[in-house]
């Protein structure tokens, strides 16, 4: 009988676990989908403002690279 409840408690464990490891899974692709979206906006504004500044300027190719 007593082998019998390690079993079940065996099992229940596993199964809190297993929900763990799902959950901190979720939440880390959650945080890395959050912190690449800000990555992501960043970049995109940085570039933005960048074209900006070549377009108010009126800088041509060889302004910005030479």
């Amino acid at each position: 009988m007593d082998e019998y409840v390690d079993l079940i408690n065996l099992k229940r464990n596993s199964f809190v676990w297993l929900y763990i490891f799902f959950v901190g899974v979720a939440v880390a692709a959650a945080v890395d989908i959050a912190v690449m979206k800000m990555v992501l906006f960043k970049l995109i504004k940085t570039c933005m403002e960048w074209c900006c500044d070549i377009v108010a300027k009126g800088l041509t190719s060889r302004d910005i690279f030479s």
